[in-house]
């Protein structure tokens, strides 16, 4: 068996994770293609995929011919058994490798517009695609659209996570220059895109520090691979030299992954206005790192509030600096947040279990 992986600019983050424990634990060969940005070369070998197994092709977007010669041609010299898309626009480019007549799979990490629906379904309408998502609210816009995808053609599959014990390091926060070791750090995360609203988490954060004046809040800004994505994070460091107490916040390297980053955190702050890709939220769960977030899906998928984590609701930031206030002046809710969390991701999200969901869709004899 040998799959061939393609991504593209608008696959997300989270995406790399996912195909790295792929490479690493299913027996096949594995080779990525990523279209359109040399960042998405460097973020996968970042993520674990070996380096001899990437290559780079040019492309100016899906909508770029040059772009779906050049795929087509390296879809013919390498001859792979199975085509895995990881964005619409992935496979969109791959729909036009014609020379292919193998299975074609789809996964989605994020909630896709109207427009990529509709640009989904004359994909799936001329070719036998298998699309797997990886929240339950995905799965139910795609069921409630008009794909028309034959029974068996669209799957849930789980994001899963290793177990990993992310003990508070004082030697990280200073190394992150958080010198203070005692001091509550809050790490603020998600994905590049304007969805995120890092801008709604460090405004809570800075109505905070007006009563725990030594908070500090640790930024993870989104990767980027265009001016789009850069543009977002500028906009979240400019935003953050406006607070009046923007000192105490800093960011992090862009090169360190999420999941370095937690033994540094006290509480991870995730606060979307519209749906993103849940893993990073995961990581942290299963790290045994406290999560705040606002209730969209498919977070609410994952926390329940005040069982496995604490919600808040969307575009509020002052509702958030509360659930913050509440948190820390009640020491005693850290522990069973943290049991409950690990717990339930170990039961549901599981690594080995994502891994042979997938085994069995690529096992499954498909034309």
């Amino acid at each position: 068996m040998f799959i061939l992986h393609i991504i593209a600019p608008t696959t997300p983050e989270e995406a790399f994770d996912t195909i790295s424990a792929l490479t690493r634990r299913i027996d096949a060969r594995h080779h990525l293609v990523a279209l359109g940005h040399y960042s998405l070369v460097a973020q996968a070998a970042l993520a674990g995929i070996p380096q001899e197994s990437i290559q780079f092709q040019r492309s100016l977007g899906w909508w770029d011919p040059s772009g779906w010669r050049g795929l087509s041609r390296l879809v013919k010299k390498l001859q792979p058994t199975h085509v895995h898309c990881w964005s619409v626009a992935a496979a969109v480019s791959a729909s036009t490798a014609t020379c292919f007549q193998g299975p074609r799979l789809l996964t989605l990490m994020d909630t896709p517009s109207p427009r990529r629906v509709r640009t989904l379904g004359r994909i799936v309408g001329r070719l036998p695609w298998v699309v797997t998502t990886s929240s339950q609210s995905i799965h139910r816009t795609l069921s409630d659209s008009h794909l028309h995808l034959p029974p068996g053609r669209l799957h849930h599959i789980p994001p899963g996570v290793e177990y990993a014990q992310a003990a508070p390091d004082p030697l990280l926060r200073k190394q992150l220059g958080l010198v203070a070791a005692d001091n509550p750090v809050l790490l603020v995360g998600g994905p590049a895109t304007p969805a995120a609203r890092r801008d709604h988490a460090l405004w809570a954060a800075a109505i905070l520090q007006q009563i725990y004046p030594q908070t500090r809040v640790l930024i993870r800004a989104g990767l980027h691979h265009g001016a789009s994505d850069q543009g977002n994070n500028d906009l979240v460091r400019r935003f953050s030299n406006t607070l009046p107490e923007n000192r105490m916040s800093l960011f992090a390297p862009y090169h360190v992954p999420w999941s370095a980053l937690l033994p540094a955190a006290d509480l991870v702050l995730v606060t979307p206005d519209r749906p993103i890709p849940i893993r990073c939220i995961l990581q942290a769960m299963a790290a045994g790192v406290p999560v705040l977030a606002t209730a969209l899906d498919p977070i609410t998928e994952l926390i329940q509030d005040n069982k496995t984590g604490l919600l808040a609701p969307p575009g509020e930031p002052r509702a958030i600096a509360s659930r913050l206030e509440e948190f820390l002046t009640n020491p005693t809710m850290r522990q069973p947040l943290i049991d409950a969390a690990r717990a339930h991701v170990t039961a549901n999200f599981s690594e080995s279990r994502m891994v042979e969901k997938f085994s069995e869709i690529y096992a499954e004899p498909r034309t």
